[in-house]
Formats: structure tokens, C-alpha cells, sequence
């Protein structure tokens, strides 16, 4: 256990030394967050209502995650460290007995120890290192989905127990004069209610975890993370299981050590299962994304085509009736860029696509559409914010709008039907003054245009 610690912990610090840092997720999160153990005793049926088996309860987390993200900005490593808070109840509600021997009657007796209504409280801090292999995706600009499964070291920090209420009673039948004796402490035989609390004997603990989270963009550096997670401890957390639970007596001379150490369960495992809400921060120095240079080209002469600043051109409801376009069609087709619009945003200096069901599916309808009325063109026009020079915009417009065309050509959309323009900073939809406006700037717009 400790060498699969160790070997954790050296992959957690490879990591963050070595690699190039992109996200930095912080979040609180709350549920079942349970001591799970099993009675190895005898059945419910012989004993009464329960015999310690652990009922669950609830626990909080605080979480921080590093993750980093490979060349193609799905898939990535991620660690980081936990602080998570576990309980559980135990109940003994049953009777145990055994055959003794009296030696000073000189004779056999039954010695009955009966818990009634006995709770036994477990609390645990922990510090857990995850170490896992991580995807993510975008939906939209706004939206996007980080997907995280591995294995963690889950550290106990404090451990205690507390046996909140209940009582015990000791008593002897003797067959021989059948008599039951119950209130004769001198003899052994009495009833008591102790309240008793001690430390649990825990140690490191080998789980897996999984966790699905959801990231809502407010701003270029600061996103919101909401998510489920769960974890799962797959060695037992008590150190031994030495303690006989019918030893229990007032002074506890024979070292009662609680349920989760004692010979009543022969496991007890970390588990944990709920819902995180936090933040999720881009880490590193920002950096232009390198423009591919057959993007920065200008487009070719393709096929005579409406001028882009003819804004008659523009294909409405009107127009696509006059050229014989099924409306339904043509719906399908105005929702479909409609997405691809409210999807295609880029980051400063990038020209690269984010990837999304969104833009893959709007992209798939907008080509079918395309070979079905090849007298429908499509203009592909490229904006920037005005960070930059105004060269350099010029060639940044042209290569957003032409890393569009590749999908499109890909999906069926005819080449001759399609030209790309560069808008550079000229058509801003928001204010250039906030980030949050230039964000928006940075974008791609797709239209249909009549041919002449």
C-alpha cells in the first residue's frame, strides 16, 4: 500500500512539474459520504434488529483539481488533492449468548449479553490524492463538459467513534434451578448505559473515482463547474480487527476499539457519492494559437456570386418560396446555421474550431441542404476583436472563415457553392472595450446568398 501511495504521488508532482498547466477547478460538494461496512456476525433473525451493520450518512468535500490537456484539447492527466468528511452509524439491537461456567456453584450457566437500542457514531477526515486520465469537450461557446476516471490514495486524518445511545445488559440462567439472575452486579449480572468515544485504528487506502462535471463560461479566465462525483475505497480503512464486542464492560478493560476495528465486520470501506458546484480557473500564460498558413491564403475565384455587401442577396423565407425550396427544408437549414453562428467563436489570435455536437451537427444539416439546391451559395465571413494590428486582423478574419470551409467541404458542401471574406474588426456585435464584448467579436458568421 505504501509503494502504490508513493508511486501516486511522484505521477501527481511529475504532473504539475512537468507539465503545461490549463485548468484549475475548485469546488465544494455534499452527499452520501458513508463508512460502508458489513456484520460478519450471525444473522439478524438470530440476533434481533440489527448487529453492526453500518447505516449511511451524509459527508462534504472540498476539492482542487489540476488538469492538464495534450495537444488536441480533449484528453489530459489531472491530481490534486481532497479534504472529505465521512460518517456512519452502527447499530447493535441483539442478544449474545454463551455457555459459562460458575465456579464457585460449581455449575454451568447461559450468559446472556443483550445490546438494546445501541448506536455507535463514526467520524473520519480525509486527505485523498487523485490521479486520473480526463476528457473534455465543448457543447457550445458558453458550454462545455470535463469527464475525469482514476485511482486515489485516501489518507485518514482523524478518526473517532462515540457511542451516542443505548444500553447494554448481563445476565445468567441456570438451568439446573432454572433462574434467571439479572440485577446482581457482585455476580456479574447488571445493565449499564456507557457513553464512550476513542480514536478508530485507520490506515491509507487504496480507491477509484469518477467524476462528470459541467463548465458554463462567464468570462475568458473565470468559468463555473457544476458536477457529480463519486469514490470508492477498495481496501479496508481499519488497521485490525482484534476487539470482541461481547467484552464490553464498565471500565472496558479488554479494549473495546469500536465497531469498525472490532471482530463484528471484516471490511470497512470509504465510500462517497454526491454533487460539487465551484469555479473553474484557465491556468498558464495565455498564448496566440499559431494560424495555419494555407488558412491565411486568400480564397480563390470560385464561381461568380452575389457581392457580400449586397444584403438583397440574403436568403429569407420570401425568396427561398420564389426559387422553389421546400420550406421545411429551408427551416431545418436556417436552424442549423443559427447554431453554427452561436457556436463558432475563437480565442485571441486563434483560427482553430472548437470542436462540439452543436457545430458537427449544424455543419452535417447546412451540407445536405447545400447539395440539394446548388442555386443556394454560402458566404463564410471571419471576425476579430480590435486587439491587434490591422494587418494582422485582416489575415486572422480570412483564416476563421476558411477553417469553417474544411468541415463543410468534408460533409458534401460543394466547393464552387461557398466564399469566405475577412470583416476583420469592421462589424463588431459588442463593445471592444470589455473582454466579455471582444470575446463575442471573435467569431464566424455563416450565411446563404442567391446566386445571380
Amino acid at each position: 500500500m505504501k509503494r502504490v501511495g508513493l508511486v501516486l504521488v511522484g505521477l501527481s508532482l511529475v504532473s504539475l512539474v512537468f507539465g503545461q498547466s490549463e485548468l484549475v477547478t475548485l469546488s465544494v460538494g455534499g452527499g452520501l459520504h458513508s463508512l460502508k461496512h458489513e456484520p460478519k456476525l450471525p444473522s439478524k433473525n438470530e440476533l434481533g434488529n440489527c448487529f453492526g451493520e453500518g447505516k449511511l450518512s451524509a459527508g462534504a468535500t472540498f476539492s482542487a483539481r489540476y488538469m492538464h490537456f495534450f495537444r488536441d484539447g480533449n484528453w489530459g492527466i489531472g491530481t490534486g488533492a481532497d479534504v472529505s468528511y465521512y460518517a456512519a452509524t452502527s447499530c447493535l439491537d441483539g442478544e449474545e449468548t454463551s455457555s459459562e461456567y460458575d465456579k464457585y456453584n460449581k455449575e454451568k450457566f447461559e450468559c446472556s449479553f443483550a445490546y438494546m437500542g445501541w448506536e455507535e457514531r463514526q467520524r473520519v477526515f480525509a486527505l485523498e490524492i487523485p490521479l486520473g486520465v480526463y476528457f473534455r469537450t465543448d457543447f457550445s461557446y458558453r458550454l462545455g463538459m470535463v469527464a475525469g476516471l482514476g485511482a486515489k490514495l485516501i489518507m485518514p486524518l482523524h478518526s473517532r467513534f462515540e457511542i451516542q445511545e443505548g444500553s447494554y445488559e448481563i445476565s445468567g440462567y441456570y438451568p439446573e434451578d432454572n433462574v434467571t439472575f439479572t440485577q446482581l452486579p457482585h455476580h456479574g449480572f447488571y445493565e449499564n448505559s456507557p457513553r464512550y468515544k476513542d480514536g478508530i485504528d485507520t490506515k491509507p487506502v487504496l480507491g477509484v473515482y469518477a467524476e462528470y462535471g459541467l463548465n458554463i463560461k462567464f468570462t475568458e479566465r473565470l468559468w463555473g463547474y457544476a458536477g457529480v462525483y463519486f469514490n470508492y475505497g477498495i481496501t479496508d480503512m481499519a488497521k485490525e480487527h482484534v476487539s470482541d464486542l461481547g467484552a464490553i464492560r464498565d471500565d472496558f478493560q479488554n479494549g473495546y476499539k469500536g465497531v469498525l476495528n472490532s471482530s463484528a465486520v471484516d471490511k470497512a470501506n470509504f465510500m462517497a457519492l454526491g454533487l460539487k458546484v465551484g469555479v473553474t480557473l484557465p491556468f498558464g500564460k495565455k498564448k496566440d494559437v499559431e494560424i495555419d498558413s494555407t488558412l491565411l491564403e486568400e480564397p480563390q475565384p470560385m464561381t461568380p456570386l452575389v457581392e457580400p455587401a449586397d444584403s438583397s442577396a440574403i436568403l429569407d423565407s420570401t425568396k427561398a418560396a420564389n426559387i422553389q425550396i421546400d420550406p421545411d427544408d429551408f427551416k431545418r437549414a436556417k436552424d442549423a446555421l443559427g447554431d453554427i453562428n452561436n457556436t463558432v467563436h475563437f480565442k485571441l489570435g486563434s483560427a482553430r474550431l472548437n470542436k462540439s455536437k452543436t457545430l458537427n451537427n449544424g455543419i452535417q444539416v447546412v451540407a445536405q441542404f447545400m447539395k440539394k439546391y446548388p442555386n443556394v451559395k454560402l458566404e463564410v465571413d471571419g471576425h476579430t476583436c480590435t486587439l491587434g494590428t490591422e494587418e494582422r486582423n485582416d489575415k486572422l478574419g480570412v483564416a476563421r472563415a476558411n477553417s469553417l470551409i474544411v468541415p463543410l467541404i468534408k460533409a458534401g458542401c460543394p466547393k464552387e457553392s461557398i466564399v469566405t471574406t475577412s470583416k476583420s474588426y469592421h462589424e463588431p456585435v459588442a463593445s471592444n472595450v470589455s473582454e466579455t464584448g471582444r470575446e463575442l467579436n471573435r467569431r464566424a458568421v455563416v450565411k446563404f446568398i442567391i446566386s445571380k
